[in-house]
């Protein structure tokens, strides 16, 4: 809060005078708690680095560090899997790049030297930049990448909303397929949502994305244990109908029908996330008229 609503002068003198340590920690505050910016990585890379450079001129070697860490976080790591992709080897030159650079601002080595590192690094970004718009997607490229992936995942869902509805049907309970309706289309409005969050996903800093992805991929492996284990069991197609009408009968007996709603959300859900994910990849990878197209 102080930090929004004071000035550097105000907040100096609440911590005791404005002594070059004191101004290096606000310096470091303004830096890293900044909003994180929208826009073309490489670019913000580079702005980074040279204010990284700039920093490590004024002696403010705290400082250097923090903006070329985030000259890595905000402006490189979000491009590694296109780069993995496309440009073999180019990850691991970048990497080591950077570490090299970060560890002369870390020894307070000289000015040339981390001019030269930086200079190098940002050759690198250059080249990474010339060749990733050699191979922009187009619009119709990924019209049809997005046009297949709808037609994937849908198909995988509605196979499954279509035998829990034939099950139903055969029971005569037309009261447990609105449930199954209503769960199925609860699915596609998260997904709905999801996509706009997702674009709020992008924007946050690098640091705040590396926590999420930790997080999420540690939910990923258990779900992934609990699915395989799951799938293991009823892994014939048969003994998978037998399992479902089953679990309907059990449940339709109790006179429950949630159950169904949550089995049709989950179904559908899963099947939107992955469009979600795969739509988002498309939608970095396309050139910016392609961008005008679909918004």
């Amino acid at each position: 809060k102080d930090a929004a609503t004071l000035t550097d002068q105000e907040i100096a003198a609440s911590l005791g005078g404005e002594t070059d340590e004191v101004k290096s920690s606000i310096a470091s505050l303004r830096a890293i708690g900044s909003v994180s910016e929208n826009g073309n990585p490489l670019e913000i890379a580079e702005r980074l680095l040279n204010e990284s450079e700039s920093a490590a001129r004024s002696n403010d070697f705290t400082r250097a560090n923090d903006f070329a860490l985030r000259a890595y976080l905000e402006g490189i790591e979000p491009l590694e899997p296109k780069m993995r992709a496309n440009l073999p080897g180019f990850v691991e030159e970048i990497e080591s790049l950077m570490i090299n650079y970060r560890s002369s601002i870390q020894k307070h080595e000289s000015i040339a030297k981390i001019e030269s590192q930086k200079k190098e690094i940002l050759g690198k970004l250059g080249e990474v930049k010339r060749l990733f718009e050699e191979t922009k997607m187009s619009a119709g490229v990924a019209f049809g990448a997005a046009f297949s992936i709808f037609l994937r995942e849908g198909f995988e869902a509605i196979l499954i909303i279509v035998i829990l509805i034939s099950i139903l049907r055969a029971m005569n309970q037309p009261q447990a397929i609105r449930w199954v309706h209503f769960g199925w289309t609860a699915a596609v409005a998260v997904g709905i949502a999801a996509w706009f969050a997702s674009g709020i996903l992008l924007s946050m800093s690098g640091l705040s994305r590396e926590l999420m992805e930790g997080a999420i991929s540690l939910f990923a492996v258990a779900v992934l244990v609990y699915v395989g284990f799951w799938l293991h069991r009823y892994a014939e197609m048969k003994r998978w109908r037998a399992f479902l009408e089953s679990k309907l009968k059990a449940g339709l007996s109790k006179g429950s029908y949630l159950a169904l709603a949550v089995v049709a959300f989950m179904a559908v859900f899963r099947e939107a996330f992955e469009v979600v994910l795969f739509l988002r990849a498309i939608w970095i990878d396309l050139d910016s008229s392609g961008q005008n197209v679909a918004s």
